[in-house]
């Protein structure tokens, strides 16, 4: 099986992680197989360079954490250095296929501000109150959800005042496969687009 790598074409998703716990069964051997030290690989997707992290953030390697990122989504003086190769995590993911997981998605958009429905919960609450000399302006916000697929939406405007950065969190059930990580940006693209630009 060969992994697809997200190219974060066609979104305003520059970031998503996707972490948990998968339902190995009776095959215990299959924990051996994930890497206990980050596996990084970069890769080349829409004509940018894009970054993998594969890891196990538990004791006992249960978990599957891996994080994707355009390169422009880390300081210059932090670029990750890869420790593997596609043809590596292929192999690891090719004993994983068909595996059940309960995926947690947390994924960063960036988008000016003005592309932001005007009555939509961000801008609405980014209004100035004035009076005389004296501004007031909301910068960001935390927003915990129930009954939604979601359960924290949160943002934030750098200095620039143009373009806001925004992030989701939530959780679905989720199959591993060799579109497990597409079909993952896909649904908090979803989400994004209803909760965020208002858009069914």
């Amino acid at each position: 099986m060969a992994l697809i790598l997200p190219s974060f074409e066609a979104t305003y998703c520059r970031a998503i992680t996707v972490c948990g716990k998968p339902d190995l069964g009776q095959d215990k051997t299959l924990i051996s197989i994930l890497p206990k030290k980050p596996f990084i690989i970069s890769y080349k997707a829409a004509g940018h360079t894009a970054y993998l992290r594969l890891l196990s953030i538990c004791e006992k390697a249960t978990s599957v954490h891996i994080d994707c990122a355009k390169k422009e989504n880390f300081p210059s003086a932090n670029i990750p250095k890869p420790t593997g190769t596609k043809l590596g995590l292929d192999r690891v993911f090719k004993r994983l296929d068909g595996i059940s997981i309960d995926a947690g998605i947390s994924a960063i958009f960036e988008l000016p501000l003005t592309e932001l429905p005007e009555g939509g919960l961000i801008r609405s609450s980014n209004n100035v109150l004035k009076s005389g000399s004296l501004k007031i302006r909301q910068i960001s916000a935390v927003y915990k959800i129930e009954g939604a697929p979601i359960s924290l939406l949160s943002w934030d405007l750098p200095d620039n005042e143009k373009d806001l950065c925004i992030q989701l969190v939530g959780s679905t059930p989720e199959k591993i496969g060799d579109d497990y990580l597409i079909r993952s940006l896909n649904w908090i693209n979803n989400i994004f687009n209803l909760f965020v630009l208002e858009k069914s």
